[in-house]
C-alpha cells in the first residue's frame, strides 16, 4: 500500500476539491448505471431492456451509459465480477486461512451457489446477457484463475494429490460450475432442481479426486435435494 504524508497532498487533490470530485462523480454515475442495469434487467428481462432504458432509469445521457458500459454485455461481466468478489469475501468470513483448501473450496462454492440462489430471476437473466455478450469465450475465467490460487495453496502444504494439475483442476471446477448453473436457469419460471444442495454434491465428488477424502464441512446444513440436476 502506497502510504502519502497528509502534508503532500494538495488541496487540489482532496476529495471535496473540483479535481477530487470529478473520479468520484464517475463512480457514481458508474454505479448508478450498473443498479439501474440490474433492476430492469430483472424486471423486463435482459433483452427487452435497451441501453436508452438504462439510461433514463439512472437520469443520464446515453452517451454516458456508453461511455462506462459500451454494450449490455458489460454489465453481465460486472455482475460476474461482483459474484466473485461476494462469494470471496464470504468464504474469507466463514473459514480459516489455515484450514484445508478442499474446505475452503467447498465454503466458497456454496456461497456462490447462495448468492446466485438467494436472486433466481436476475441470476438467470444475467447469465443469459453474459453467454449473448460471449462470456464463455470472451469474458477473463476468472474463476478459474482464483482457484488455481487456492489451489496451490494447498499443494504447498501438501493436500492435493500429487497426480493432480492445478490448472486442469480449476479448470474442472470452473466447467462443472458453470454447466450445473445453465441446467438450473433452464426454465424460466423457476429452477428445476435445488442449485445449492446439487452444487455442494458436485463439489464434493470433484474434489474426492482432486484433495483426497473431505474433512471438516464449514458450510451449514443443507437442505435436501429436491430431486438433481437433469
Amino acid at each position: 500500500m502506497l502510504l502519502v504524508h497528509p502534508s503532500s497532498v494538495s488541496a487540489s487533490d482532496s476529495p471535496d476539491s473540483p479535481a477530487g470530485r470529478v473520479p468520484r462523480k464517475k463512480r457514481e454515475t458508474r454505479e448508478r448505471l450498473y443498479e439501474a442495469a440490474v433492476s430492469l434487467f430483472a424486471e423486463k428481462g435482459y433483452d427487452a431492456a435497451t441501453m436508452d432504458d438504462i439510461a433514463a432509469r439512472a437520469d443520464t445521457a446515453r452517451g454516458t451509459a456508453f461511455n462506462h458500459f459500451p454494450t449490455k454485455g458489460h454489465f453481465a461481466f460486472e455482475w460476474t465480477a461482483r459474484r466473485r468478489d461476494r462469494a470471496r469475501s464470504a468464504m474469507e468470513s466463514l473459514t480459516d486461512p489455515e484450514a484445508p483448501i478442499g474446505d475452503r473450496l467447498r465454503a466458497y462454492f456454496h456461497e456462490l451457489a447462495r448468492i446466485n440462489a438467494e436472486e433466481f430471476r436476475l441470476t438467470r437473466q444475467m447469465v443469459i446477457g453474459w453467454v449473448r455478450a460471449g462470456g464463455p469465450i470472451e469474458d477473463e475465467p476468472w474463476l478459474a484463475d482464483e482457484l488455481v490460487a487456492y489451489l496451490e495453496q494447498g499443494r504447498s502444504r501438501g493436500e492435493l494429490r500429487a497426480s493432480a494439475s492445478s490448472t486442469i483442476a480449476a479448470c474442472v471446477l470452473r466447467d462443472a460450475y458453470l454447466g450445473l448453473v445453465f441446467r438450473w436457469i433452464r426454465e424460466p419460471e423457476g429452477p428445476a432442481f435445488h442449485f445449492v444442495g446439487a452444487l455442494d454434491e458436485l463439489i464434493d465428488l470433484l474434489l474426492q479426486g482432486i484433495v483426497g477424502q473431505p474433512t471438516l464441512d464449514h458450510r451449514p446444513p443443507r437442505q435436501a435435494l429436491r430431486g438433481g440436476p437433469s
